[in-house]
């Protein structure tokens, strides 16, 4: 197990690689926010039935497949590659806090 701290400023970030084939759970706890304004919220996302899109979730990527993955996830890797995470919103420049992730690969 892996832990990574994951900032809600910053766009993609890097954790582990992966082949294709192997178990990659993922738990993330801690709190963030897309907006100074708004309340802090954990990696499920911004707790608002409006939000459809899942915005300030954790999401995470190998290679260009991008997945959601709130407070816990488990997958079998589709590809080789880097487990990439960050919080799903499309401006990064306002956001504030942080998840502590820790990634099991089997």
């Amino acid at each position: 197990v892996q832990t990574f701290e994951i900032d809600a400023a910053q766009s993609w970030q890097p954790t582990v690689e992966v082949r294709a084939g192997q178990t990659v759970t993922i738990r993330a706890r801690g709190t963030w926010t897309h907006y100074p304004a708004r309340e802090p919220y954990d990696a499920d996302g911004w707790p608002d039935p409006r939000n459809t899109d899942r915005r300030g979730a954790l999401f995470g990527r190998i290679g260009d497949r991008e997945f959601p993955v709130g407070k816990t996830a488990r997958f079998v890797a589709p590809a080789d590659g880097m487990v990439e995470l960050r919080m799903n919103d499309g401006d990064h420049s306002d956001n504030s806090g942080s998840l502590m992730v820790q990634i099991e690969v089997r």
